[in-house]
């Protein structure tokens, strides 16, 4: 009889213990249910805004990084923009991301990842701006961002240094779409019909631009325009080196172009569009340009010697400011008056 309460108080502690071990147990499965949601939600968030078509071309980052690539620029500014963009990714180790339906994503074929909701992944972002600084001129600290929120770049960010580490890159993204493609093909092959291969001419494009850097505002600015002599110089350049020499002319003024550069050697791309001419531009062996991007980005897709006009930008002027030409034209490239 003496037994019972004691048997009671040893069965009424045990009760407690399975109980509590029971709490403990439930406790650190809901702990591990709710860790292991967690970790899903946070992959989908960091995923699930990207375009599940796209590849990554890059090692898995922790940060996104976007710029200035949409239509409301020139072709060849955007060009640059796109390839800076990438450069100084791969720098940072950072997701280049751009939105969908741009203008280079119906050129070319662009391989970096592709959004429909830019605003979505991007969420909050660092904004490194260069506005209001030296747009052909090469700036080290976009190299070392250390961000660890995401990043929008702001500018022209205009030098092949941003980009030089990753030219192979650059290159696959500036691959043309082949409708692109084909109209360039068919507008060489028709040029050079009925040639046997051993007599086929070394192709050297010519881009003339003119168009809005004839008007006031931006002469006074430092912007000009090659002349006709500068053409002919290089032009000589070229006959000199080769045996027999085919010029392909591209312009914004092709009237101009006409009256100035004609030749029995000469050929001039008419009705093409901006797209085919550059096309055009860069399946040549060689180059000749004067001003601006869009000449400057088909002498780096053709990849052979390229002559550049040395008086731009105008001596003295604001533009002259902005334009570090070692940063700006390749070292290898050919300056001329």
């Amino acid at each position: 009889m003496l037994l019972k309460p004691v048997k009671y108080k040893i069965l009424r502690e045990s009760c407690n213990g399975s109980s509590l071990r029971a709490a403990q147990h439930q406790f650190l499965c809901m702990t591990v249910f709710v860790a292991i949601l967690c970790l899903c939600v946070n992959l989908r968030l960091f995923h699930g805004n990207a375009p599940q078509h796209v590849a990554y071309p890059y090692a898995i980052p922790e940060t996104f990084i976007t710029s200035e690539c949409g239509d409301g620029r020139r072709l060849g500014n955007t060009m640059f923009t796109y390839a800076s963009l990438l450069g100084i990714a791969v720098q940072n180790n950072m997701t280049p991301v751009i939105s969908e339906g741009i203008r280079l994503t119906r050129i070319f074929n662009i391989t970096t990842t592709i959004t429909d909701d830019l605003a979505n992944i991007m969420g909050r972002y660092n904004t490194y701006e260069e506005y209001g600084k030296r747009g052909g001129a090469f700036d080290i600290n976009l190299m070392e961002l250390n961000s660890r929120l995401n990043v929008r770049l702001l500018g022209y960010l205009q030098s092949w240094k941003y980009f030089s580490h990753v030219e192979n890159e650059i290159r696959r993204n500036f691959a043309f779409r082949d409708n692109i493609k084909t109209s360039a093909q068919n507008y060489i092959s028709k040029l050079l019909r009925g040639l046997p291969e051993s007599s086929k001419p070394v192709l050297v494009g010519i881009h003339v631009r003119m168009g809005d850097m004839m008007e006031d505002y931006y002469r006074q600015y430092g912007y000009v325009t090659a002349p006709p002599d500068y053409f002919q110089r290089a032009m000589t350049y070229f006959k000199r080196r080769y045996n027999r020499v085919q010029f392909v002319v591209c312009s914004d003024n092709i009237r101009w172009s006409i009256e100035n550069l004609r030749g029995p050697d000469v050929a001039f791309s008419e009705g093409n569009t901006e797209a085919v001419d550059l096309a055009i531009l860069s399946s040549c062996d060689h180059l000749i340009i004067s001003v601006g991007s869009f000449g400057w980005w088909a002498a780096w897709i053709a990849n052979g010697t390229t002559i550049y006009y040395e008086k731009w930008p105008r001596p003295l002027s604001q533009l002259e400011y902005q334009v570090e030409k070692r940063d700006y034209f390749p070292p290898h490239w050919i300056p001329m008056e």
